[in-house]
């Protein structure tokens, strides 16, 4: 008996939990026009370390997502900056800073 009555009471939270959820879907945003080129023009600069954007890595998917980036919004602008060894990372950073990368 106690079975069945916890049964029910896990059935009527199920149930009021998907009513909640569907209670909190609205109206899906209004799609931006950022593939159509408008805007401010955003520079995209990345350094990578030294396996470099060829490396089948994180360097590879982080650059292949920039170009994808460029590719949708041609007012993205990217380019990157591949570290030979550790030591260059600060130079490289800071390189990218002092032209106001972002």
């Amino acid at each position: 008996m106690r079975t069945s009555r916890g049964m029910k009471m896990v059935g009527v939270l199920a149930v009021g939990g998907l009513f909640l959820a569907a209670a909190g879907c609205g109206k899906a945003p209004e799609k931006s026009n950022t593939g159509s080129g408008t805007g401010k023009a955003t520079k995209a600069c990345m350094v990578t370390d030294t396996g470099g954007i060829d490396d089948k890595s994180f360097n590879s998917a982080a650059w292949k997502g920039m170009q994808d980036a460029h590719t949708a919004n041609g007012n993205i602008s990217v380019q990157y900056v591949q570290s030979k060894a550790e030591t260059d990372y600060e130079p490289n950073l800071s390189g990218f800073v002092t032209q106001k990368s972002t």
